[in-house]
């Protein structure tokens, strides 16, 4: 007698990648320097991000604030890189 083979499932599982997410709609509305720190006054129209002094570093879902200018921000994922100027 011999054994049967095991049953083996096969299954056709494609590979899930994450879609960026949009860039939020960041307003810019002030910059202060002390020193060589920067921070940047960034909130959205929607008040989905509140109205806060941030540093570089600072994370927005997967954007995060890279540079801060004197009237302008750069904020990157992934792939891209939008800059946030404080009069638009």
């Amino acid at each position: 007698m011999t054994a049967a083979a095991p049953i083996r499932e096969t299954r056709n599982i494609q590979a899930q990648t994450a879609l960026p997410s949009a860039p939020p709609d960041l307003l810019l509305k002030g910059i202060s320097e002390n020193g060589e720190m920067r921070k940047a006054l960034i909130g959205t129209e929607s008040a989905e991000i509140e109205m806060e002094w941030q540093k570089i570093g600072t994370r927005f879902d997967d954007w995060e604030l890279i540079e801060i200018g004197s009237d302008w921000i750069l904020i990157e994922n992934n792939e891209d890189q939008i800059r946030v100027d404080m009069y638009k």
